[in-house]
């Protein structure tokens, strides 16, 4: 039973060393950032010196004009995330510049399978970006532990979904998968760049969040089929609630605050 119990060990403990290695290092991000949370619509914190740092730090990792007039995309984002230095939020001056180096935005979109009449609310990733000089210091991925851990708790939305030309960086550690079957009704939506035809958009990936349980164990929780839970019950996605409907027509009809 002894050395059935130490090959047991042995087989296991790469996989422990693999979750662990996983989880977002929040504390030693924490010790060099401030990390902050808000709404878009919350002028408390969407100051001028906020408006113009978003657009600053989007028009540096994008390049594109846009930015330089707006803070966002197509449409404004729900909820933000962001990391700021160390001490420069909420600045104490007026005059003190505002250092934002990270940012992760959320939609809250709306999506109808099939024709079915009902609709269901899913949180949407957009414009996920850090500052050159700050990267490779697990930023991103903290933003995006917080951005899946409020809309897992807070918002109780049963999927993400992000759009990427870049699918292998959220395929991992993010635990994001590509599907083929997400259009957009440009009646109602333009959130992202969808094709509308019998071709599905092949930059859209989905996220699984288990809504009854907080992200303790990181980025990967969630990632598994098993999304029922002790939640209060919400409309499915498909028949079995426990897996993205591959066979049917998903269609983003909309956004809301």
């Amino acid at each position: 039973r002894l050395i059935f119990s130490l090959l047991h060990l042995l087989f296991i403990l790469p996989y422990l060393f693999f979750w662990k290695a996983m989880e977002p290092d929040l504390e030693k991000v924490r010790s060099a950032y401030d990390l902050v949370a808000f709404y878009d619509s919350d002028s408390k914190h969407l100051t001028p010196a906020m408006d113009s740092a978003l657009r600053e730090l989007l028009w540096l990792c994008y390049q594109k004009d846009f930015f330089r007039e707006r803070r966002y995309n197509r449409k404004l984002p729900w909820r933000r995330f962001l990391a700021v230095s160390k001490g420069s939020y909420p600045p104490q001056t007026p005059d003190q510049p505002l250092q934002l180096v990270a940012h992760v935005g959320l939609h809250r979109l709306t999506l109808r399978v099939d024709d079915r009449p009902d609709t269901i609310d899913v949180g949407g990733i957009c414009e996920v970006c850090v500052h050159p000089e700050h990267r490779g210091r697990g930023l991103a991925r903290v933003l995006l532990h917080m951005a899946h851990s409020f809309a897992s708790i807070e918002a109780a939305f049963p999927f993400m979904l992000l759009n990427t030309h870049l699918p292998g960086v959220y395929s991992g550690r993010s635990a994001y998968f590509p599907v083929q079957n997400v259009w957009e009704d440009p009646a109602t939506c333009t959130m992202m760049d969808l094709k509308v035809g019998p071709q599905p958009h092949l930059g859209m990936m989905a996220r699984p969040l288990r809504p009854s349980t907080q992200e303790k164990d990181g980025p990967g929780v969630g990632a598994s089929a098993d999304l029922i839970s002790e939640h209060k019950p919400r409309p499915c996605l498909c028949a079995t609630c426990c897996q993205w409907p591959h066979d049917s027509v998903v269609t983003l009809i909309g956004d809301r605050f």
